[in-house]
């Protein structure tokens, strides 16, 4: 099967895009560089994530409504979490947290 590839950085709501439409990937990967493939002559094609030669798919279509109400778990070196355990903002100023 001829696959299409793309790398995506996976967002902080835990989604990829492509080609506009949105795919929910495992929370564990959010900020992180993942490998997307999909065969792109399929009416409805699956995505596959892959990361570091594992395999963690297919991927679903994103449901916004769940998505906008799921808890997430950041990886320990993302930035994001890094401030915020730190106490301070992205900008590395104190935060009112």
């Amino acid at each position: 099967m001829f696959c299409h590839e793309a790398e995506r950085t996976v967002a902080n709501d835990g989604t990829v895009s492509i080609r506009g439409v949105h795919y929910e990937i495992p929370s564990f990967l959010i900020g992180t560089k993942v490998k997307l493939r999909w065969n792109p002559h399929a009416d409805l094609p699956s995505v596959f994530v892959h990361k570091d030669g594992n395999r963690y798919g297919p991927a679903p279509r994103t449901d916004s409504y769940s998505n906008a109400r799921s808890r997430r778990i950041m990886a320990q070196d993302d930035p994001a979490q890094v401030a915020f355990r730190a106490g301070s903002d992205a900008l590395g100023t104190p935060g009112d947290f």
